[in-house]
């Protein structure tokens, strides 16, 4: 038996009837890419240490504010933004409890300067609107802070404070650049130059290189006291805010807007209705999912979809949207926000645990769902798939459940699942090039697939193939030399163990391949081979750091010969910065001489 040709994972089959080029459960943490399978990555902190004991609960990259992107996440009751290498909090009155905050983009065109909104919710009553405005302090005189920049305020995103005074947070920082405190105060100014003034003096005094940020605006009762938003969406500059308890849904004005009332969430008169004022929406069961799709808006209860358009003319209902409901069959509506897209198709995790994705048939436009989870799906039955997550990034879906400490990727290049990842995650983000994973413990984020180890903690890979058989299968069958091609560096050990008979009946064969005494042979300088498709880097060893390199290395095991119908293997990758590469695995298999046993015929 010689397999060499690793395609992905799979374990919702019967055992022996898997294919050999695909691994089967118990197998985690490691990666199958180009026909090999490799050790995953570890994570590597992305600078800034965790100071306390809140989960980052909810993460989002914000890539169209005015300032540029901004990379946010959320902790306990804050909502961060990283800027120049530190997480700085801008509000910490998020709901106590809240399990997950939603972001939307909201286009405000009610000032002079065109600009984003981020809108926030939290499960509460509460909208929280964000401008994005962050800026340098030059310098500072009588309450005025001269902004280190050629913009005036409103061009840097500040909102003007005449009418309604802008809340602005001073970050005091020391000579290495780290924060010492943090002040909150209000501006006066109509934002027409660079000099933003203070209504009141502040202490400390800021100096060169202090940072002022805007602080989000909250907005209580954003639609009524006893609407909880859980969700909030935006679709056609129209916020639409969403509770997973209710069957309406309320969608805003597309222009309204104001720094001190907020949004216009109420419905007019029919007479009096427009394309761009409110709706409310009912659908029949309660709602539990919403994603766009090719410009049309697609909206989730537990059993069916609604496909939701805005045209150019009223309705028979007096609105400027039309609704087809995409009927589905009981349970395939969606899990709460378990969705995602990829290249405009829509991939979401049903209430019946499987992965499901909407094509539209190109010749009729019919939509149709597919399912996608037919190798894997007792694996959605092992995790526990509450506040799941589900994001798709450069090449891959992720599909991150927290409570399990489980990461399950869907490689949509190769066309494959992955085995099961153990992650501390409870987020996923990509922002500048990077993949960054949001601790599920702590206050902490890192980089992702990036490291030898999990934040200094030992990762235990396993590669288990399934049951193999062979061309005779209605034969005794047996090997007496396992030959296993690899790459391996010197820190790493690999317990291998053989399977004989599906319940181990025959018993096991076990032995090691250690890193640091197998025989290795020498490799070129190209690293190409060793590229991860996952990770910003090579992993083959030019990297400082690596602490040693990968090292081609065919390793050979004999011993006495086993009588089997059918045979596994299993390999347990572990060691401190581990890194290993399964090429191949190879067995001298023959047909035995030993007869078939007479306890496996049926007697007359």
């Amino acid at each position: 038996m010689t397999e060499e040709a690793f395609k992905g994972y799979a374990d919702s089959r019967d055992p022996t009837k898997i294919p050999m080029s695909f691994l089967t459960y118990p197998s985690k943490n490691v990666l199958i890419t180009k026909g090999k399978v490799i050790t995953r990555g570890g994570i590597t902190n992305d600078g800034v240490d965790p100071t306390g004991t809140d989960k980052v609960h909810s993460a989002f990259v914000w890539k169209d504010a005015l300032g540029g992107r901004r990379h946010i996440r959320c902790t306990g009751t804050k909502v961060q933004v990283k800027h120049d290498g530190k997480w700085l909090t801008i509000f910490s009155s998020l709901t106590t409890d809240t399990p997950r905050v939603f972001f939307a983009t909201w286009v405000d065109s009610n000032g002079a300067i065109f600009k984003k909104r981020l809108v926030m919710c939290d499960g509460g009553t509460s909208l929280y609107v964000w401008n994005g405005a962050i800026a340098t302090v030059a310098s500072y005189s009588s309450q005025n802070v001269t902004l280190d920049t050629t913009k005036t305020m409103l061009q840097e995103g500040f909102d003007v404070g005449t009418s309604t005074n802008e809340t602005v947070i001073l970050y005091s920082l020391d000579g290495d650049g780290e924060v010492t405190g943090q002040v909150e105060y209000a501006h006066d100014d109509d934002c027409a130059n660079n000099i933003m003034h203070l209504t009141t003096t502040p202490s400390p005094v800021p100096v060169a290189g202090d940072i002022v940020i805007s602080k989000p605006v909250e907005f209580a009762d954003a639609i009524s006291a006893d609407f909880f938003i859980d969700v909030v969406y935006s679709y056609q500059n129209h916020l639409i805010c969403a509770n997973y308890n209710s069957v309406s849904m309320h969608w805003s004005h597309v222009v309204t807007y104001s720094l001190s009332t907020g949004f216009d969430f109420t419905m007019p008169v029919l007479a009096s209705r427009t394309a761009v004022t409110p709706i409310l929406m009912t659908l029949d069961g309660n709602f539990t999912a919403m994603i766009s799709r090719k410009n049309v808006l697609w909206i989730s209860d537990a059993d069916d979809w609604y496909k939701v358009t805005k045209t150019v003319e009223v309705n028979a209902y007096g609105l400027w949207v039309d609704v087809e409901k995409f009927e589905t069959g009981d349970g395939k509506g969606a899990l709460p926000m378990a969705v995602a897209k990829h290249k405009g198709d829509i991939i979401y995790l049903a209430q019946d645990r499987t992965l499901q994705r909407v094509v539209t048939l190109e010749i009729s436009g019919q939509d149709q769902i597919k399912l996608m989870s037919d190798e894997v799906e007792d694996l959605f039955r092992r995790v526990d798939l509450d506040d799941v997550r589900m994001e798709y990034f450069t090449r891959a879906i992720y599909i991150v459940c927290p409570n399990d400490n489980t990461l399950i990727m869907l490689d949509m290049v190769e066309g494959h699942f992955q085995p099961p990842q153990t992650l501390p995650l409870s987020c996923l983000t990509f922002f500048d090039g990077d993949l960054y994973g949001h601790s599920n413990a702590v206050d902490e984020t890192f980089y992702m697939f990036n490291g030898l180890s999990d934040l200094e903690t030992q990762i235990e890979g396993v590669i288990a193939m399934p049951l193999y058989h062979g061309q005779n299968q209605y034969k005794y069958k047996k090997h007496e030399k396992i030959g296993i091609s690899c790459r391996i560096t010197g820190d790493t050990q690999v317990a291998v163990e053989q399977f004989f008979e599906e319940d181990y009946a025959k018993g096991k064969q076990n032995f090691t391949i250690d890193g640091a005494t197998v025989k290795t042979f020498a490799i070129s300088d190209d690293m190409s081979w060793a590229t991860n498709p996952y990770a910003t880097r090579s992993w083959a060893g030019a990297d400082d750091v690596v602490i040693s390199p990968l090292k081609r290395a065919m390793a050979f095991k004999k011993y006495n010969a086993i009588d089997y119908f059918d045979h596994s293997i299993k390999m347990t990758i572990t060691g401190d910065n581990s890194n290993f590469q399964l090429l191949g695995v190879y067995t001298d298999e023959q047909v035995s001489t030993a007869l078939i046993g007479k306890d496996l015929f049926i007697s007359n």
